[in-house]
This record gives C-alpha cells, sequence and structure tokens, in this order.
C-alpha cells in the first residue's frame, strides 16, 4: 500500500478534468501486450510481462497507469486486465469504477483512487464511486476527505448500513465522541443483529471512560457473535478496566484464539464484491478464516485449495488443509500431505505434531508415540508433545505414566484450560475423583461458563 498525501491528494482532484476529456479522446483500440505465467524460485504462479510496455498500451488508451504487474498473482491480474478488454469494448464508466475497486482490494490505493475518481467524474450519479473514494481515503488516514466523500455518497443513495460504522469510526478516531455514538447508533438500528454495533458502541464508552457502560454493549457483541475475536479483544479491555482481571485475561486468550479476520470484508458487503472480484489472496485467506470461525469444513477445503495453487508452499496453509481434515476426524488424507511437506521442511515441529496427531487418531499408537519421542527431542518444553504424550500412554494402559506426563503439561501450559480438562478426565478415569474434581473446579474459576467442566462435575455429583 502506498501513502498518499493530503496535498498529492487535492492535485490529483484538480487535474481530474484534464484526465477526463484525455478519456474521451483516446485510442481504446490500442493492443495490449501480453501476459504470461511463470514459477518464482519458491514454486509460486507469478506474472511476467514487460511493464514498460503495459503502461505505454494504458497511455494510449487513455487509461490512468496500473501498478507494476510484473511478479504479481496473475488470478487478480488476469482478472484486472478482462476488465480493461470490456472497457476498451464499451468505454463504460462502470468498468472504470469496477477496476479502481479492484485495484482497491489489491491494496493498490493510489492507483484506485485515480481510476474511481475518474469514474465518479464520468458518472457522478453512482453513488459507490463516492463511496469507495471514501474508503480508500479513510484507509490512507485522511479522515476530513472521507467523511466528505460518505457524505456524498449518502446524498445519492438509499441507507448503507456499513457507512454509519464507517463514520463512526472515523468520529471515534477524531474524538468526535457524541458523533461516532450517533453513528454507531444508527448502525445499530438497521443492523441489530450484527457484531459490529455493539463493539463500535462499547469502545466509544471505552474511550468515554464509561468501563461499565462498555461492558453492557461489549457483553452483546459476543453473545451475537461467538467467533468475533474483536469483540472479545475489546470485552477483555472492558472487563479490566471494571477490575475483572481473571475474565478479562480469559475473554483477551480467547481473541487470540479466534480466526483474526479483516473486519470491513466480514461487515461490508460491497467491499467483499471487490475483492471477490479481484479474487485476491487477502479474500480468499478472510473468507478461510471465516469458514473455519463458522466450522464450513467443506467451504474451507475448497478455499484452502485454491490458496494452495496459488502458494504451493506456504506452510501455514498446509496447516489449515492438515487441520481441516483433523477437525473431521478423518486423519488418514492428512497424512501424505504432512509426509510430502516434511520432504520440504523435516524438522517443522508443526507438521510433526500433526503427524503424530493423526496417526494417534487413526489409532496406530506406537507410530505417534515414536513420533512424539522425536519431538521431545527437538523441543523437550513443548506442551503439546507432554500432552500428546499422555494420551498415548493412556491408551496403552500406562496411567499413572500417562498422569505425570499430562501433569508435566499443565504446568508448561499453564493457560490452556483445554490440557486441565484433559487431565481431569484422565483423573477420573483413573478412580481419582478427587484430584478431577480439583481439576473441573479449577477450570470454572478461569471460565465460569465452560460447559465440559460442569458436565464433568456433574458427573462426579452422580458417582457420590
Amino acid at each position: 500500500m502506498h501513502p498518499l498525501n493530503r496535498a498529492s491528494l487535492c492535485l490529483f482532484l484538480g487535474a481530474l478534468a484534464l484526465f477526463v476529456f484525455g478519456l474521451m479522446n483516446n485510442n481504446r483500440r490500442a493492443t495490449l501486450p501480453v501476459l504470461s505465467e511463470r514459477l518464482s524460485p519458491d514454486g509460486v504462479p507469478e506474472t511476467s510481462c514487460d511493464d514498460a510496455l503495459v503502461r505505454d498500451s494504458f497511455a494510449q488508451m487513455g487509461l490512468p497507469q496500473p501498478p507494476a504487474f510484473d511478479g504479481t498473482d496473475p488470478v487478480p491480474t488476469q482478472e484486472v486486465l478482462k476488465r480493461v478488454r470490456a472497457w476498451q469494448e464499451s468505454g463504460s464508466p462502470e468498468l472504470l469504477g469496477e477496476l479502481g475497486m479492484m485495484f482497491f482490494a489489491l491494496g493498490e490505493d493510489p492507483v484506485a483512487i485515480t481510476y474511481l475518481a475518474a469514474a465518479r467524474a464520468d458518472d457522478p450519479s453512482n453513488p459507490w464511486w463516492h463511496y469507495f473514494l471514501g474508503a480508500a481515503c479513510q484507509r490512507q488516514g485522511h479522515r476530513a476527505k472521507a467523511i466528505e466523500l460518505f457524505g456524498d455518497f449518502q446524498t445519492r443513495a438509499r441507507p448503507y448500513p456499513p457507512l454509519f460504522a464507517r463514520l463512526g469510526q472515523l468520529h471515534l478516531e477524531l474524538k468526535n465522541y457524541v458523533k461516532a455514538l450517533t453513528y454507531y447508533e444508527r448502525y445499530r438500528e438497521l443492523e441489530p443483529t450484527q457484531s459490529l454495533a455493539y463493539i463500535g458502541l462499547g469502545r466509544v464508552l471505552l474511550a468515554q471512560d464509561q468501563p461499565e457502560a462498555a461492558l453492557e454493549k461489549l457483553q452483546k457483541a459476543v453473545a451475537l457473535a461467538n467467533n468475533d475475536f474483536m469483540a472479545y479483544r475489546f470485552l477483555g479491555r472492558a472487563l479490566l478496566a471494571t477490575g475483572a482481571k481473571e475474565a478479562a485475561i480469559e475473554a483477551t486468550r480467547k481473541a487470540e484464539s479466534l480466526p483474526q479476520y479483516n473486519g470491513w470484508l466480514m461487515f461490508d458487503p460491497k467491499l467483499g464484491q471487490a475483492f471477490k472480484m479481484a479474487r485476491s489472496q487477502t479474500y480468499l485467506s478472510n473468507e478461510l478464516k471465516k469458514a473455519f470461525g463458522n466450522n464450513e469444513m467443506e467451504r474451507a477445503q475448497i478455499l484452502v485449495d485454491e490458496l494452495i495453487r496459488r502458494r504451493p508452499k506456504d506452510l501455514e496453509l498446509v496447516y489449515s488443509k492438515v487441520n481441516i481434515y483433523l477437525k473431521q476426524n478423518n486423519p488418514a488424507p492428512a497424512l501424505p500431505i504432512i509426509e510430502k511437506a516434511l520432504l520440504l521442511a523435516p524438522d517443522d515441529l508443526t507438521l510433526l505434531l500433526n503427524k503424530a496427531r493423526a496417526l494417534f487418531m487413526n489409532m496406530n499408537i506406537a507410530a505417534a508415540e515414536a513420533e512424539v519421542d522425536r519431538l521431545y527431542r527437538l523441543d523437550p518444553n513443548n506442551a503439546a508433545v507432554f500432552e500428546l504424550k499422555a494420551r498415548c500412554l493412556f491408551q496403552r494402559g500406562q496411567r499413572p505414566q500417562a498422569l505425570r506426563f499430562m501433569q508435566k503439561a499443565v504446568v508448561l501450559d499453564q493457560d490452556n484450560l483445554g490440557f486441565q480438562f484433559v487431565l481431569g478426565v484422565m483423573c477420573m478415569e483413573s478412580g481419582l475423583k478427587d484430584e478431577a474434581r480439583t481439576c473441573f473446579e479449577g477450570i470454572l474459576k478461569q471460565a465460569p461458563n465452560h460447559a465440559g467442566a460442569k458436565a464433568q462435575l456433574a458427573r462426579l455429583d452422580a458417582l457420590k
């Protein structure tokens, strides 16, 4: 993303009339150079072209200069060129605007602003060019200009809920708290089931040093969307401000465990349309996080496969693909994927740990334990290794040894409630009722609504 200062933005807008005249007198039939694909040294597909020739052809057509295409992801580049060719046929301002939206989605804000401003000058009645210009200015930090452009949008369009959330955030950043509350309330009226409304209200109230009132709003946000990391993040801050330190730690831990999606892509459908048109990796990655957060494993599978085609050696994507199979309790197809990735990264701890987990889930306990022992040699203080070793030992009936390893896992990662829960279950299955009760009660002190711990305590009570 390239920064734009206010001076350059004003100069650009002042020169726009000359540019539009150029658009009306262009040679739209200029030939676009051929863009091919090559593999980078890392095996990633990328665009291969002469950027100077591309710039010349755009200039001959009277189009604003594009960003550099050489070395970029070929999928969005080809999507851009499709619309350029369509514009050559029609000269439609709609296509100019769509190009601006796509460049915005690709993070090319200066180029996006040029195209969107051209579309707005050619067809000022279309409110979306004003909206996306405002969004680009907002992302560049030009708050006053963004507010002005969003005002232009309001006069030309029916109420669009995300606009009010954007204005709320802008006025929050400008410390205009009364206006910020007004806009977030308007957004809440239009979208009463969206967590973003209550997150925004909570943030403004926190900024006004009203943590109790903020806490009420943020608790509502969490109730509406228990997979929204932003809701939990600000809930943690509100809880800490009200003195609930342990609950604040729990909320913050929950926030960090959830998919860190792009907020505006989650709540702004028109923005999502721009990213979808560009078929950008940002869009796909955000959709993948949303799919994981909503436990939509089939959609996650489709998205991760498309991303892997574009980043075949990205281990994070391999982790995601493996996790999909493990979440579906289907370890068999995960194993060959892990083995192939290990050829590239033989000592990758995440891959080795997932291999051990897949083997364990496949009930190949001996092989799983062999991998765990290898992991221990590589990382002797990894709590997850001790936890998996404990599971292997417990499965083989060596319960006292299993409990020792599980206790060590809990010591190494004292904030991991999942480990404490496994230890409690192992204690209960071993007849150690008092120790099991201590584990489950300890979990409830940190997480009072932990359903599993409550259920296990009820089982213990029934055994009295």
